[in-house]
């Protein structure tokens, strides 16, 4: 048995769910446009608790969205996750919330060729970039996680490849603009989602088996691009 509490605070949606083993047994999400993260990841965690009649430390891991996405908000969940894994001195599992996303999409892939599925995974990055991840529908990885200069990417390069095209995440407005040559030409499926931590069962099990965990102590998040941090002018 494995209990399990993941969350996800890579985007505007701060989400939290518990786990039995992969099943879910109770989750719960804040979605705003201003970062609402630090006022209520806590209380959506304790919330799940109060749902349950499981305790908090009956844990068996910790599993967190380890990006890529907004500093804030991963420095807010990391730090978090460190946190309980550390006062609890259980395993922390880290997942890439862009491969979380694509999860969510699961049960859509079951098709007699999944390898001729593509899934294109994108969190807004702003102006004219992404985070991005491409795998087929049999999960093998065609282009790892990487902040993405749309400018600088060829859209052939994904749909030589695929018939079936999803494009998953939060910044699908803005690649719909980017695909407009191809829309009537390639079977594009867009899907607004972002990463939710109900979608963690699966991979933060198969990681919590192999004993797949990341450092307590050193590990960052998945910033994927240089942090820039503006200092208060002096007055």
């Amino acid at each position: 048995m494995a209990l399990i509490l993941a969350f996800d605070t890579s985007t505007k949606g701060c989400s939290a769910a518990l786990f039995d083993q992969d099943q879910c047994l109770v989750q719960t999400e804040a979605i705003e446009e201003g970062f609402v993260h630090a006022e209520r990841l806590h209380l959506l965690i304790e919330s799940l608790f109060d749902q349950t009649d499981r305790e908090f430390s009956a844990l068996d891991a910790i599993a967190i969205g380890a990006g890529p996405g907004s500093y804030t908000g991963l420095r807010i969940g990391i730090s978090a996750a460190k946190g309980y894994a550390f006062a609890l001195e259980k395993p922390l599992i880290a997942i890439d919330s862009l491969a979380l996303m694509i999860e969510s999409i699961d049960t859509q892939l079951k098709t007699d060729q999944p390898e001729k599925i593509g899934i294109f995974s994108a969190i807004d990055a702003r102006r004219q970039e992404v985070y991005a991840r491409v795998q087929n529908g049999v999960g093998a990885l065609v282009m790892p996680s990487q902040a993405l200069v749309l400018e600088e990417f060829a859209p052939h390069s994904l749909t030589r490849n695929f018939e079936t095209i999803y494009v998953v995440g939060d910044a699908n407005e803005k690649l719909k603009d980017f695909f407009a040559d191809q829309l009537d030409q390639h079977d594009f499926r867009f899907v607004d989602t972002f990463p939710h931590a109900i979608h963690m069962g699966k991979l933060a099990l198969e990681r919590f088996r192999a004993k797949d965990f990341v450092s307590t102590e050193y590990f960052e998040p998945n910033y994927l691009k240089e942090v820039y941090i503006t200092l208060p002018k002096e007055s």
